[in-house]
């Protein structure tokens, strides 16, 4: 995986080449074939999905939202430091090339690379803030 491979990831972009050394030792790459399961709703939250390579669905049935996203989505970034069920089941629509963070490495990146472990925190919070801004702004326009 290449630093300009990570910087297509938005919570990413900012990264320096050390701080994206730093998370790359903590990273689970995995093949998915098309037509499985990532995780399921209401199942554990256990870390953080990176798309590299295909097509995930997301669905949930307590919100009825549906959706798709490809390479350079982050899916389950909230769930690296909130304990809880999962908001939506997520199944690969094509074979995907997937990068986990799971909390548990999570953490050892706080222990071992506090720096790179705040600035993803920094840019999950940005994210969050943005989106929630623009739920608002569908709200009150």
């Amino acid at each position: 995986m290449s630093l300009s491979e990570l910087k297509r990831f938005s919570l990413l972009a900012e990264f320096t080449e050390s701080e994206c050394g730093d998370l790359m030792e903590v990273v689970d790459p995995a093949s998915v074939l098309a037509d499985r399961t990532l995780f399921r709703e209401g199942g554990q939250a256990d870390g953080l999905a990176l798309v590299l390579e295909g097509t995930v669905s997301l669905h949930s049935i307590r919100t009825g939202h549906r959706a798709r996203v490809g390479s350079g989505a982050a899916i389950g970034a909230m769930s690296l430091v909130e304990v809880g069920p999962r908001e939506s089941t997520a199944m690969s629509v094509t074979a995907c090339e997937i990068m986990w963070l799971r909390r548990s490495d999570f953490r050892r990146l706080v222990d071992d690379s506090p720096r790179t472990a705040c600035r993803l925190l920094e840019a999950i919070a940005a994210d969050f803030a943005s989106r929630v801004r623009r739920e608002l702004d569908t709200l009150t326009g």
